[in-house]
Parts: C-alpha cells; sequence; structure tokens
C-alpha cells in the first residue's frame, strides 16, 4: 500500500482539477497512452457544476501491494465544484505538473506528478463520469516506484445541508 502521506491529500475527488493548467506532464509515465482508442477529447473543457449540499461519499480503495479493499463512507456538507478548484491551488502550489484535462461527454481525464520531499513522484491518473450536478463516479490511480493504489468513489448528493438549529440539541 502507498504511504499515506505520499498520496492520501491527493487521492479521489480531483479528476477535474487540471482545468485550465498550462503545465505539461512526462508523457511517458503510468498514465500515457491510456486514452487510446478514445474519441478526441474537447480542447479546452470547462468544470462541470455540481450543487452545494449534504453529499454522501463512498470510496472502495484497493492497492497493488495485495491485501483486503479498504472501504469508507463519508457524509458531508460540501461544494464538490468549489472543492475541486481549491485542492488545485494547493496542489500547484507543491509544484506538481499537470496535463491538460481531456473531456469526453460527461468523461473528463486529468492527469498529474509529484514530488514527494523524499524524492519520489507520485503520478495520478482521474476520471470522473458525470451523471448529474448531484451524482458523479469518480476512479483514481497512483502509482509510487512499482506500486499502484485504485480508487473508486461514488459522490451523491443526498439533500440540502442541515440548519444549525436544525442540529442544534433540543432542551
Amino acid at each position: 500500500m502507498l504511504p499515506r502521506h505520499r498520496c492520501a491529500s491527493v487521492l479521489g475527488l480531483f479528476a477535474l482539477l487540471c482545468m485550465g493548467s498550462g503545465h505539461g506532464a512526462d508523457p511517458t509515465g503510468p498514465a500515457a497512452g491510456a486514452q487510446s482508442g478514445v474519441p478526441a477529447a474537447n480542447p479546452s473543457p470547462g468544470l462541470p457544476a455540481f450543487r452545494p449540499g449534504l453529499w454522501e461519499y463512498r470510496r472502495t480503495q484497493i492497492s497493488s501491494a495485495g491485501g483486503k479493499p479498504q472501504i469508507a463512507t463519508i457524509r458531508k456538507c460540501s461544494d464538490p465544484s468549489a472543492e475541486f478548484k481549491q485542492k488545485l491551488a494547493q496542489l500547484k502550489q507543491r509544484g506538481c505538473v499537470f496535463s491538460p484535462l481531456k473531456q469526453t461527454g460527461q468523461r473528463y481525464e486529468a492527469t498529474w506528478r509529484c514530488s514527494a520531499p523524499d524524492g519520489a513522484v507520485l503520478a495520478i491518473r482521474d476520471v470522473i463520469t458525470v451523471n448529474s450536478e448531484e451524482s458523479y463516479l469518480n476512479e483514481s490511480e497512483a502509482f509510487v516506484s512499482h506500486e499502484a493504489t485504485h480508487s473508486t468513489i461514488v459522490a451523491t448528493r443526498q439533500g440540502e445541508c442541515p440548519t444549525a438549529a436544525a442540529v442544534a440539541p433540543r432542551r
């Protein structure tokens, strides 16, 4: 399994992060050639708008090192579109290098590379398939050395966020 300090902050929910990045990535990396056989992508795709609210994220993560899949579900009030943009800014500040975002219909693919302080290079490939402004599927692959981690997130908006009065204890 990949060490958490290398990939936990960059895995999942990032397929749309590379929008507008003018940086290139090494085309010989693990994600190179992943688009063969796929129709030509839109040259300047835009970030789809997701509705803010209460979202449920169900993640299944599998490591090439073996072991049982790790499964987790969280619910939180979220604005996925804003979170994507915020995470992109953080990754750019860390010096990550992005390939242009590819869009085919409702499918968005992004790849990027980040260097860890110990010199290891983390390569990420993310694909988001947008079902609606309230639902998407995120499939991520992270590669470091000879290990890979695959993560699938099913994200579904559950409704409006509870108001403070609705969640405050009653007396």
